[in-house]
């Protein structure tokens, strides 16, 4: 399975998450007060190796941004982060899930939770400068990827 399947995958688990308005696999140029909260993935670094079996092993990281509300829309400051907070317990219930291990012919995924940011209250679209700035949550996910003998 590729980097795009996977995004595809968890963008599935994300659109089911109680809450979510969308959760787009091809990234927006912008972010509508109608799609929020909305949850993007981005492919981050990763580690490839050899295994002894004769495969290949890929440990890639993974971060979703859940934007929420843009600062300064709601009822005063604590509305947007509010909102935020039911998003903890729903987005780690999803991850921890053991369900959401992927296995496809002869390639293993599984899904590791390294940490989530808090709330936040400076998320920008695509980490733009000067960009509107939303209430939101990190989630960086580990994904190990081993193919061969699994």
């Amino acid at each position: 399975m590729d980097v795009s399947a996977v995004i595809i995958k968890l963008q599935g688990l994300h659109a089911a998450i109680t809450g979510i308005t969308t959760a787009p696999t091809a990234m927006p140029g912008a972010l509508n007060t109608a799609d929020l909260p909305c949850v993007l993935v981005y492919p981050g670094e990763a580690k490839h190796e050899k295994t002894w079996d004769t495969g290949k092993r890929e440990d890639r990281t993974f971060l979703v941004l859940v934007y929420v509300k843009p600062i300064g829309q709601g009822q005063g400051v604590d509305e947007g982060f509010q909102e935020c907070l039911p998003f903890f317990e729903r987005f780690s219930d999803v991850y921890q899930a053991k369900t959401n291990r992927i296995v496809d012919d002869r390639t293993w995924h599984e899904m590791v939770v390294e940490w989530d940011s808090g709330v936040r209250a400076n998320l920008t679209l695509h980490g733009s400068p000067g960009g509107q700035a939303h209430w939101g949550i990190e989630w960086r996910l580990r994904i190990w990827k081993k193919v061969g003998n699994v």
